[in-house]
């Protein structure tokens, strides 16, 4: 393990694949971090800080890839499955020994329909009436 650890490519060991922390610490070696020659004290802080940050900022992206991963995973799957379920429900629905049965009408909605029909045939009557009333009292007014 550790900064000389190298993964894929011509002249490469895919014996460990790296982390984020130790391509970050191979970048920052190439330019000298933590030698004291070449930067002072406030600057090896800031390089600590921003390798801290970057490596921060990765570990959320990995994050977030995985949450990614598995939500699409679940969507196809929850996606299939209703597709699959409604076929099977569609087939058990309209199967013969049971289609007549479904389409049997109950004997209360058969006099609540009976009621209706009545009732809108009384106010049809109604309307006509009063369109006829109305019509000749308008008329009647005009002359």
């Amino acid at each position: 393990g550790g900064i000389n650890a190298e993964y894929g490519g011509a002249g490469y060991s895919y014996t460990e694949k790296p982390t984020v922390e130790t391509k970050l610490q191979k970048v920052l070696s190439r330019h000298h971090y933590g030698d004291s020659k070449v930067a002072g004290e406030r600057e090896n802080n800031e390089a600590e800080l921003l390798q801290k940050l970057i490596i921060m900022y990765f570990c959320i992206i990995r994050t977030q890839l995985n949450d990614a991963t598995i939500k699409t995973m679940m969507r196809h799957m929850v996606r299939d499955l209703i597709k699959d379920l409604q076929t099977t429900l569609v087939m058990k629905l309209y199967s013969a020994d049971k289609g007549p049965a479904l389409v049997v009408e109950s004997a209360a909605t058969k006099r609540r329909r009976e009621t209706s029909k009545r009732m809108y045939g009384a106010l049809i009557e109604a309307q006509t009436l009063l369109t006829g009333i109305l019509g000749s009292a308008s008329t009647e007014a005009h002359q």
